[in-house]
């Protein structure tokens, strides 16, 4: 087998994609706030813009809701997926939070580093596994930060084809920071 050539990251629309995460407007993009909505409106243009396809269905988004002081918050855990050309039952689920604090006091949390940098970090490796197929599949990920550990454990439910009667094995990698 010929060896694949490695797929480099644009360090410029990775910086990008942290600078637009954290920035104020996003007002630290906690879950069910107007910054919350708009980060995952940016991933989601993102991931559309690289070309990935929603994993199941027709959309990257699968809302949840959580309770925060006594509220109900609802969020959205965005899915997309670059096909294998291997055709394995394997995949590998790359993963990242793209939720933070929000705001307290009327100080914006921005999250450059919790975690606009983690999601930043996988659209850029769903670009570059988009650019160059991989042997297996590709889940991608986008979560609020209590959700991580569930959507990671669900997956293999609710990824399974009608035609599969065992488990779907996967793999998983975390790009948590």
């Amino acid at each position: 087998a010929t060896a694949r050539a490695p797929v480099s990251a644009r360090a410029d629309r990775l910086l990008e994609d942290v600078r637009i995460l954290s920035a104020d407007d996003m007002q630290g993009r906690l879950i069910g706030s107007e910054g919350g909505l708009k980060a995952r409106a940016y991933i989601v243009e993102r991931l559309a813009g690289i070309g990935i396809a929603p994993a199941i269905g027709d959309s990257f988004e699968h809302g949840f809701t959580v309770k925060r002081g006594g509220k109900d918050a609802i969020g959205a855990n965005l899915i997309g997926v670059v096909p294998g050309t291997g055709g394995s039952d394997h995949a590998l689920v790359l993963m990242a939070h793209y939720d933070h604090v929000g705001m307290r006091g009327g100080e914006i949390f921005n999250g450059a580093d919790d975690n606009a940098s983690g999601v930043a970090t996988l659209l850029a490796l769903a670009e570059s596994l988009k650019r160059q197929a991989p042997g297996r599949e590709y889940w991608n990920l986008y979560g609020p930060t209590e959700t991580n550990v569930c959507t990671a454990y669900m997956l293999p439910d609710v990824a399974v084809p009608e035609s599969r009667t065992e488990p779907y094995p996967i793999g998983v990698t975390c790009a948590h920071y």
